[in-house]
């Protein structure tokens, strides 16, 4: 679906020569989550797509963003056990604050110290395999 949208809107945008696109992607894009595989997979599609549509975009005037939050208290996490897990889920109004704020200057946003400093270290200090694992147990409290 995001693959159809961002082609019958961004080309819309492109004529104008304005517009932003932000998809809304997750921390668990950047690595393999047992337990939560399909949705890290999907998410990792909607970061690697708006990577490269970042710089398609550009010269049309089209910002386009992946905002890649970790925990957030939406309507997903309702389904989980957040009780058990270390951090404490963000709220909403920070994350979009984030995302609007950071279109148009970056690729893709972490938002939340903590969350960025977990990816950080996921992506430079562990290896993918590591932080498989890592990310594995952590999410398997929350089912």
């Amino acid at each position: 679906m995001p693959v159809i949208l961002t082609h019958e809107f961004g080309k819309k945008m492109a004529e104008r020569e304005k517009g932003g696109i932000i998809f809304v992607s997750s921390m668990m894009a950047f690595q393999g989550v047992p337990h939560f595989s399909a949705y890290a997979a999907t998410n990792a599609h909607k970061l690697l797509l708006a990577e490269g549509l970042h710089f398609e975009f550009k010269k049309s005037g089209v910002d386009v963003l992946a905002l890649c939050p970790g925990l957030t208290d939406t309507e997903m996490i309702k389904t989980l056990d957040v009780d058990k897990f270390p951090l404490k889920p963000m709220k909403v109004e920070p994350v979009v604050k984030e995302a609007i704020s950071s279109i148009g200057n970056r690729m893709y946003v972490v938002p939340g110290t903590m969350t960025r400093i977990i990816n950080i270290m996921g992506k430079r200090i562990m290896s993918r395999t590591m932080n498989s694992a890592i990310f594995g147990k952590l999410f398997e409290k929350l089912l």
